[in-house]
């Protein structure tokens, strides 16, 4: 599975089942929960997508929103690379009194320490793997975080691709179209010259 999780990301034909297989890759690797956020963007609305996280908490976090008062994700793109969950709260900036009154609950949520993981799609869209409920405390000193952060930036490569095949609010339909193309793999140059477009030269000259 570990040499064929790239191409089975790419075979992934909707979110639901590019998310399963990464559910069960991550599994394999001895984590018991996953959870899947991408912020609110012109690439699409916020996502949300978890399993095997503690029930009680994820249905408080969705009812309530609060993602609005969450600060884990923003330090996480804010840093850039993956980061263990408990080092990153360690290193939380001031935070508002509601941002505090999150980090209470969250203490709370029943979620163990984990791994997350900042990715970086192809609309410009960042996109944030929490990966939790370790099977055993070695599990973060053992894990081989390379890979993990790879096949992360693929997962979330591949679920913003796969939003071109619905429809973006606020774009225009050469802008759609741009992103079907971008979609299947084609470069600036080849959509340039199937849409019959040119493309900027330097200095605008």
């Amino acid at each position: 599975m570990t040499t064929d999780i790239f191409s089975e990301i790419e075979r992934s034909e909707t979110a639901d089942d590019l998310f399963d297989l990464i559910n069960d890759y991550y599994r394999g690797q001895g984590f018991g929960g996953i959870c899947y956020v991408a912020p609110s963007a012109a690439a699409g609305p916020y996502v949300l997508m978890h399993r095997g996280m503690p029930e009680d908490w994820m249905a408080r976090y969705e009812a309530q929103q609060l993602h609005l008062h969450d600060p884990i994700p923003g330090l996480a793109f804010q840093l850039g690379h993956p980061e263990r969950l408990d080092e990153l709260i360690a290193t939380l900036p001031s935070l508002n009194s509601n941002e505090q009154a999150f980090m209470e609950a969250f203490k709370n949520s029943g979620l163990t320490n984990g791994l997350l993981v900042p990715t970086y799609g192809p609309f410009g869209r960042p996109g944030l793997i929490g990966l939790t409920q370790i099977a055993h405390p070695a599990l973060l000193d053992e894990l081989n975080i390379p890979l993990v952060s790879a096949v992360a930036h693929q997962m979330h490569n591949r679920m913003e691709l796969l939003q071109v095949r619905e429809p973006i609010p606020g774009l225009s339909p050469r802008e759609r179209q741009i992103l079907k193309w971008l979609g299947k793999g084609k470069s600036n140059s080849d959509i340039a010259a199937i849409l019959g477009l040119a493309l900027p030269t330097p200095f605008g000259v």
